[in-house]
């Protein structure tokens, strides 16, 4: 069994490691609820960006031969594979193909015909200038709110990854203590009996 040095010595290195733990654990959130705001604040304005396309490619007489949605026979193309914030404890990893621009961006989920915002983009609008070139403008536009929103959603990823692993290093700290704070009880223990047993020997070998 180790000496009770030894053991002092081991839960004192265990409590600065559970201090810095911590530290970062609340350091991991207080950025999270950062990332989570921003995320919060970019999330709308995407969809709103993705409606808008949406509505204009269907104004448009074609927009398959926009330069960022004509496909080539070219060897590489673009895509971005990151993780999806759902919540603190749960990420998704993500792959987003992004040139050339997947068609069904333009095309809409063909899933809500009906809903009334949808119907509205469908409208006779008086686009200056034409849609086709208003598209050309917004195709660049998208592209970037796509990187951003990706690098946004990793960020709030990781984040919450630290938070949690640091939060479990501290929980681990913890037992750690606790294990080591008994075992320095019962070495205590063992040498006080000791010491008692000493005594007693001493005394019975003087009387």
């Amino acid at each position: 069994m180790a000496s009770l040095q030894d053991i002092r010595r081991r839960i004192a290195s265990v409590r600065n490691t559970r201090k810095i733990t911590k530290a970062l654990e609340l350091v991991a959130g207080a950025r999270l609820r950062r990332a989570q705001t921003r995320i919060e604040e970019m999330r709308p304005y995407a969809d709103r960006m993705q409606e808008l396309m949406v509505g204009t490619a269907r104004a448009a007489a074609s927009f398959r031969n926009l330069p960022l949605m004509q496909r080539r026979e070219v060897k590489r193309i673009g895509v971005v594979v990151f993780s999806r914030y759902v919540s603190p404890l749960v990420q998704r990893v993500t792959v987003s193909d992004l040139l050339p621009i997947p068609e069904h961006v333009l095309e809409g989920d063909g899933e809500d015909e009906q809903d009334a915002k949808q119907q509205a983009l469908r409208g006779d609008f008086i686009y200056e200038p034409e849609p086709e070139e208003i598209l050309e403008r917004l195709l660049p536009v998208y592209l970037e709110t796509e990187i951003y929103r990706a690098l946004l959603e990793s960020a709030a990823s990781f984040l919450a990854a630290q938070m949690t692993a640091m939060r479990n290093a501290s929980k681990n700290a913890n037992e750690l203590i606790d294990r080591y704070t008994l075992q320095m009880n019962r070495a205590r223990q063992a040498e006080i009996t000791q010491e008692i047993l000493e005594v007693v020997a001493g005394a019975d070998a003087l009387s």
